[in-house]
C-alpha cells in the first residue's frame, strides 16, 4: 500500500470518529501533519483526496470556528465540486460558496466548449451550471445570471446533438430570468437577447411562427435597452439581423433594415452583416425566384468570406454559406462556373476546418451536395461516390441527421439511376423515409426533401409495379404542393404530382386521375417565378400527354414553351451553359409545330413556321440580334448605339470562367464570372430602352411570319421539321407559307437511315478498307438518298413545281433548304436517284442552298455586294502538326487562286512571319480581305460545337474556332470557302437545331456566301470543285468579280463531279453553300 492510500485510510478513521462528536484529535499536530502531506500528495482530479481534507477542515471549522478552517474547508471541496464530487459527499452548508467559486471555472468550460467540439467537455460544462444555478439561493446579486449562463449551456448542447429536452429548459429557464428581471436592470437586455436566441433556435425546430416573432421582439427590446457605444450592440444588432434573414418569408422592410446595417458596420461586424443580409435575400429569392435577390446574395456571401480572416474561426462556415448559396443559383440557371466556385469553398472549408470543430459535419454535408450536383451535369462517377462518402461521414459526426439522411438518399437515388440496383433506391427510400421523421430542417428544405422521396416512391413503381408505392408517391407530392403554396418550387411539386397521377390513370384507367394530372401540370406551367427552364420542360412533359387524345391542348402547352425558350438561355450565361441549357430542351420548336399543323386551322402553317423560327437556333437568334444594323440608332442615339456595341463585344469574348474558379485563393474568394454576368444583365436593359424608341419597337426581334415572306424573293424555303407526332416541309413563298405533309416519313425510320448513310459514308471513306467494303460503303449512300428523295425532296420539289431538269439556257431555280434535327445530318441537296440519268435528283433540278432560319438568311442578305476585285486570304495546309499524313492537293488549289487573283495573300508554313499559318495572322488579314479560302483539316467536336477548329500551324496552342469568331466583325467580306472537313454539320444530335459549326461562324462575321463541307473531303476532288467554282465566279483582269453566282458556281462544280463520280458520293456531295 503506498503513502497515499495508508493517509487516506488514517484520514477516513479520524472522519468517522469526527462524525461520532469525537474532533480533539483533529487539532493535533499529527493530524495537521498528515493533511498537509496529503494534499502534497493528491492529484488535481483527486475527488476522494480533495473531498476528505475538505470534510476534515470543516469539522475542524465546526469545532473551532476559525476562518482558516473554513478557507480551507472551501477551497479543497471546490476542487471537488468543480470536478464532480455528489452533493451528499459535501457538506451541505458549504455549497452556495462552492458555487460561488465554481463560477469562474464553469465560465471557462463554457467558453472552451464554443470553441472545440468536444461532447465530454461540454456535458462538464452544462452539470457544472446546473449544480451552480441550483446551489445559488434566489436572493443572491447574481441567481438570475447563473440561471442564465446554465441555459446557455443548454442551448449550446442541443445546437450540438439536437436534444429537444436541452432547448426546452433552456427556454423555461430564460423566460423566469427575463421575467424576474426588473426594469432598469444591467443585464436586463443580455437576458433578452439570449432568451431570444433560444426562441429562435426554437422557431427553427419546430417551424413556429410564433416563436420567430417573439425573438425579433426580444431583439428588439434589448436593442433599445443598450447604449450604441455597448460592446453588446453589435451582438444584438447581428443576432437581430440573423433572426430577421431567418424568416421563411422575410418582409422586404426586414430586408432593407439588414442592408442598412451594413452599410455602417467595418471589419468582422461588416462580415456579420453581409452574411445575414445574404441569408435574407436568399429567403426572398426562395420565395420569389427573384435573380437579382440570388446575385446579391451570393455577392454578400463572397463578400463576407473575404472579410473573415484566415485564421477565424467563422471562415470555414462562412465559405460554407457560400457554397451553399452558388448552388442555389447553379439550381435557378445551371451556371457551370457556380457549380464550379461552389465546388472550390466547399473544399476550402473542409481543408481550413480542424477535425473537430462543431461545423466540421455541416461542412462536409456541404462538400456533398456540391458534388452529388456536379455529377448529373459532367457524368463523372467518381463524384457521386465521394458525395455518398461525404454524407455518411457527416451522419456519423454531426446532429442534423435530418439534412444528411436527405441528401444521402438523394446521391443513392442518383446512384440508382447509374447502375440500376434496386438495393441502393430501397436503401434511398428508407433513408428518406428516416429524415422526414427527424427535425432540424428548416422550412424550405423538408418540402424539397419529401419531393425527393415522393420521385423515389414513383421510380421504385415504375420498377416493381407496388400499388402502394405509387399511393405513397401521390400523397407526398400532394403534402409537398401545400407545403409550397407561393413559392417557385411548388412548380416541381406539381410537376411530381402530375407524373404520378399519370402513372396511376395508366394503372387504373381512372379518368379523374388523368384530369387531375392535366391541371397539375398546367397550373405548374403559370407559375411565373419558377425557373423558365422548368418550366419549359414541364410544358414538355404535359403536352407528351395530351398529344394523343388532344393535340389542340398539347399544342397551346408547346406553344408557351417555345416562347419560353429565349428566357431559359440568358446572356448573362456562358455559351457553355446556355448549350447545355438547349440539350435539355431539344425538339420543343418541333414537336411545337408539329401540333400545330396536326391542330389544323387556315393559319396552321403559318404558325408552325413562326414556331419553328423562335425555337429553332435560339443561340444563333441571340447572336443576330446582336447584328441588327445600327445605323438608324447611331444617329439617333449615339450613346445607346455605342453602349450596344461595347456590351455584345464583351459578351461575345470567348472565356473559361470554370477554370478561373478553380484558381480561386485561399486568401480571397474571387466570382470571375461576375463581370460576364453584369454585362449580360446590362445588355439586356440597353435592349429594353432601344425598344422603348419610337421606330425601333422590332429592333433585333425575330421576324414575323408577314415579315419573313420577302426571303422568298429569289426563291423559295423550304423548313423541314420532324417530330414524334408528324413530318412536314413548310413552304415559304413570296405570297403564302403551306405546307406539304411527308407522310412516308418518321423518326425511328429516319434515325434507321442516318445510322445506315452514317455507317455507309464510313467505309466509304475508311482508306484501310477492302476495294469491296469502300464500294458497299457507297451503295448504301447511294440506297440512302434515293430513299431521301422518295420520302422528302421529291413531294416537296413536285408541290413547287420544280418537276424536270431545267433546259440549256433556262435558268435554274433556287431553294433555300432549312433542315433541322436528324434530317439536318443527310445532304437534301444530294437526294435523288445518280445510278441512272433520269432527272429524279435534286441537284439535276434546283440549284440548292442551306439556311439555320428565314432569320439567317435575312442577315446574309444585309451584306453589301460586291463592288471591287477579290483580294483573296488564302490560307494553306498540307501538313498540320500532330495529324498524320499530307494533303498533297492543297498546295495546287492555293496556286490556282492566287494565279486567278494577283491581290491574293497566301498564309503557308513556309511564309515569313507575318505570312504563317497561325490564328493571329489570319484575324489580322481578314479585315481586309473579300475572300477567305481555306485548305487543310477542321476539326468538328461532339461535346462542345464552339470548340470546331480549322486547324492552322498552332492549332494546340491558339486554336481558330467558331468561339473565336464571335467577336470578329467583316465589313468587306464576300466570300468564305471552308475546303476542310465538316466545316457545315453539327454532329450532336441534341445540337441539331443550332447549326453551331464554322460555315456559321464565318457567315455571323460578315460574309454572306460561305461554302462548307458536311464530312471529310478527298484534296483531289475538292481541288477541282474549287477550280471549277473560282471559274465560274469571275476575277480575271477581264471579268468582274461575282459572288453572288457562288450558289449556282458551287451547284455546276458539285454536279459535274457527280457526273464523273456517281457511284461514290462520299467524293462529290460533301460540299454545300450558305448564304443568300
Amino acid at each position: 500500500m503506498g503513502e497515499r492510500e495508508k493517509l487516506l485510510t488514517v484520514l477516513r478513521r479520524r472522519l468517522e470518529r469526527a462524525r461520532e462528536g469525537e474532533t480533539a484529535e483533529l487539532m493535533a499536530a499529527e493530524a495537521l501533519a498528515d493533511e498537509r502531506r496529503l494534499a502534497e500528495l493528491v492529484e488535481e482530479r483527486d475527488l476522494v483526496g480533495w473531498t476528505r481534507l475538505g470534510q476534515l477542515s470543516w469539522f475542524r471549522y465546526l469545532a473551532e470556528r476559525r476562518d482558516s478552517d473554513l478557507r480551507a474547508a472551501v477551497d479543497y471541496c471546490a476542487r471537488g465540486y468543480v470536478n464532480g464530487v455528489r452533493d451528499e459527499d459535501l457538506p451541505e452548508p458549504l455549497l452556495p460558496l462552492l458555487a460561488n467559486r465554481a463560477v469562474a471555472t464553469a465560465e471557462d468550460l463554457l467558453q472552451e466548449s464554443t470553441e472545440v467540439h468536444d461532447p465530454d467537455l461540454l456535458d462538464d460544462a452544462v452539470e457544472l451550471w446546473e449544480r451552480i444555478a441550483l446551489h445559488t439561493p434566489g436572493d443572491h446579486e447574481n441567481y438570475a445570471g447563473r440561471q442564465d449562463n446554465f441555459a446557455l449551456s443548454l442551448l449550446l448542447r442541443y445546437r450540438r446533438t439536437g436534444s429537444r429536452d436541452d432547448l426546452e429548459r433552456a427556454a423555461v429557464l430564460q423566460r423566469s430570468v427575463v421575467a424576474s428581471t426588473p426594469p432598469g436592470h444591467q443585464n436586463l437586455a443580455r437576458y433578452m437577447n439570449n432568451f431570444a436566441e433560444t426562441l429562435a433556435d426554437r422557431a427553427q425546430e419546430y417551424g413556429l411562427a410564433e416563436d420567430l416573432n417573439a425573438a425579433l421582439g426580444f431583439y428588439r427590446e434589448a436593442i433599445r435597452l443598450t447604449r450604441p457605444d455597448d460592446p453588446g450592440m453589435r451582438v444584438y444588432a447581428s443576432n437581430l439581423a440573423r433572426a430577421l434573414a431567418s424568416q421563411t418569408d422575410p418582409p422586404d422592410d426586414a430586408i432593407e433594415e439588414i442592408r442598412g446595417s451594413v452599410s455602417g458596420a467595418e471589419g468582422a461586424e461588416r462580415a456579420d452583416r453581409l452574411s445575414d443580409l445574404a441569408e435574407a435575400l436568399l429567403g426572398r429569392a426562395e420565395r420569389t425566384g427573384a435573380q437579382a435577390d440570388l446575385d446579391e446574395a451570393v455577392e454578400a456571401r463572397r463578400a463576407s468570406v473575404n472579410l473573415t480572416a484566415l485564421d477565424d474561426p467563422e471562415r470555414p462556415n462562412r465559405l460554407h454559406l457560400l457554397a451553399g448559396t452558388l448552388q442555389a443559383r447553379f439550381l435557378r440557371t445551371n451556371e457551370l462556373v457556380d457549380l464550379a466556385m461552389a465546388l472550390r469553398a466547399s473544399e476550402l472549408a473542409v481543408a481550413t476546418c480542424a477535425p473537430g470543430h462543431p461545423y466540421r459535419a455541416e461542412l462536409l454535408n456541404g462538400l456533398g451536395a456540391v458534388l452529388m450536383l456536379r455529377y448529373p451535369r459532367l457524368r463523372e462517377a467518381r463524384c457521386l461516390d465521394a458525395a455518398i462518402d461525404a454524407f455518411q461521414t457527416a451522419a456519423a459526426i454531426g446532429r442534423n441527421h435530418g439534412i444528411f439522411h436527405g441528401n444521402y438518399a438523394n446521391a443513392l437515388r442518383q446512384r440508382f439511376k447509374l447502375t440500376g440496383r434496386a438495393e441502393d433506391l430501397d436503401a434511398a427510400i428508407a433513408a428518406a423515409e428516416t429524415a422526414l421523421a427527424e427535425g432540424g430542417m428548416a422550412g424550405a428544405v423538408r418540402p424539397v426533401l419529401r419531393d425527393n422521396l415522393a420521385l423515389m416512391l414513383l421510380e421504385r413503381f415504375q420498377e416493381a409495379r407496388a400499388a402502394a408505392d405509387l399511393d405513397a408517391a401521390i400523397a407526398h407530392a400532394e403534402t409537398t404542393v401545400t407545403e409550397t403554396a407561393g413559392r417557385p418550387d411548388q412548380a416541381d411539386a406539381l410537376r411530381t404530382l402530375g407524373t404520378g397521377l399519370e402513372l396511376r390513370y395508366r394503372a387504373t384507367e381512372d379518368p379523374a386521375d388523368r384530369d387531375k394530372s392535366f391541371t397539375a401540370l398546367e397550373e405548374a406551367i403559370r407559375i411565373e417565378s419558377a425557373s423558365p427552364s422548368t418550366r419549359v420542360q414541364i410544358a414538355m412533359l404535359a403536352s407528351g400527354l395530351a398529344a394523343p387524345d388532344d393535340p389542340a391542348r398539347a399544342a397551346e402547352l408547346l406553344d408557351s414553351a417555345v416562347r419560353l425558350l429565349p428566357e431559359t438561355m440568358p446572356r448573362r450565361l456562358d455559351h457553355a451553359d446556355r448549350l447545355a441549357h438547349t440539350r435539355r430542351v431539344t425538339g420543343v420548336a418541333a414537336d411545337a409545330a408539329a401540333l400545330a399543323l396536326a391542330g389544323g386551322g387556315p393559319d396552321a402553317a403559318a404558325r408552325a413556321l413562326g414556331l419553328l423560327e423562335l425555337g429553332r437556333s435560339v443561340l444563333l437568334g441571340q447572336l443576330l440580334e446582336t447584328r441588327t444594323d445600327l445605323s438608324d440608332l447611331a444617329a439617333r442615339r449615339p450613346d445607346l448605339a455605342e453602349e450596344f456595341i461595347r456590351l455584345r463585344d464583351q459578351l461575345e469574348r470567348p472565356e473559361d470562367h470554370v477554370a478561373e474558379a478553380f484558381r480561386s485563393g485561399i486568401a480571397t474568394v474571387s466570382d470571375p464570372s461576375a463581370e460576364r454576368r453584369e454585362a449580360g444583365e446590362a445588355f439586356t436593359r440597353v435592349l429594353a430602352e432601344i425598344r422603348a424608341l419610337p421606330g425601333h419597337e422590332a429592333f433585333g426581334r425575330p421576324l414575323a411570319v408577314p415579315d419573313l415572306v420577302a426571303q422568298a424573293e429569289a426563291g423559295p424555303v423550304i423548313t423541314l421539321n420532324t417530330s414524334n407526332h408528324r413530318c412536314d416541309a413548310l413552304l415559304l413563298a413570296t405570297d403564302s407559307v403551306r405546307h406539304v405533309p411527308l407522310r412516308k416519313l418518321n423518326l425511328d425510320l429516319l434515325a434507321d437511315r442516318t445510322a445506315r448513310f452514317t455507317q455507309g459514308l464510313r467505309d466509304s471513306l475508311d482508306p484501310k478498307s477492302r476495294l469491296a467494303d469502300r464500294k458497299a460503303g457507297g451503295e448504301r449512300m447511294l440506297d440512302c438518298l434515293e430513299w431521301l428523295w422518295d420520302v422528302v425532296a421529291a413531294p416537296i420539289l413536285d408541290a413547287l413545281g420544280f418537276t424536270a431538269c431545267p433546259g440549256v439556257g433556262e435558268v435554274w431555280p433556287r431553294v433555300w433548304w432549312a433542315s433541322g434535327g436528324l434530317l439536318g445530318r443527310l445532304p437534301v441537296h444530294a437526294a435523288g436517284y445518280h445510278r441512272a440519268t433520269n432527272g429524279q435528283a435534286v441537284i439535276d433540278r434546283v440549284i440548292s442552298s442551306y439556311t439555320p432560319t428565314i432569320r439567317a438568311l435575312g442577315y446574309a442578305r444585309q451584306a453589301p455586294s460586291a463592288k471591287k476585285r477579290a483580294r483573296p486570304l488564302v490560307v494553306v495546309m498540307p501538313t498540320t502538326p500532330g495529324v498524320p499524313g499530307a494533303l498533297i492537293h492543297v498546295e495546287d488549289e492555293a496556286a490556282m487562286i492566287a494565279a486567278r487573283f494577283p491581290e491574293t495573300v497566301l498564309l503557308t508554313a513556309s511564309g515569313s512571319a507575318g505570312l504563317r499559318p497561325t490564328r493571329e495572322n489570319v484575324l489580322r488579314h481578314l479585315p481586309d480581305c473579300r475572300v477567305f479560302h481555306f485548305a487543310g483539316h477542321g476539326f468538328s467536336d461532339l461535346d462542345d460545337p464552339t470548340r470546331s477548329t480549322l486547324l492552322l500551324a498552332d492549332h494546340a496552342t491558339a486554336p481558330l474556332t467558331v468561339a473565336s469568331l464571335g467577336g470578329v466583325r467583316l465589313g468587306r467580306a464576300q466570300l468564305a470557302y471552308l475546303s476542310a472537313c465538316r466545316t457545315a454539320i453539327t454532329e450532336d444530335s441534341h445540337l441539331a437545331d443550332e447549326a453551331i459549326h464554322l460555315a456559321t461562324a464565318f457567315q455571323l462575321a460578315g460574309f454572306p456566301h460561305v461554302v462548307g463541307t458536311l464530312w471529310e473531303i478527298n484534296d483531289s476532288v475538292a481541288r477541282t470543285i474549287a477550280e471549277s467554282f473560282y471559274a465560274r465566279l469571275g476575277g480575271s483582269a477581264r471579268e468582274r468579280f461575282a459572288p453572288e453566282r457562288a450558289a449556282e458556281a458551287l451547284h455546276h462544280a458539285v454536279r459535274a463531279a457527280r457526273d464523273r463520280y456517281r457511284q461514290v458520293p462520299s467524293l462529290w456531295a460533301a460540299h454545300v453553300y450558305t448564304g443568300r
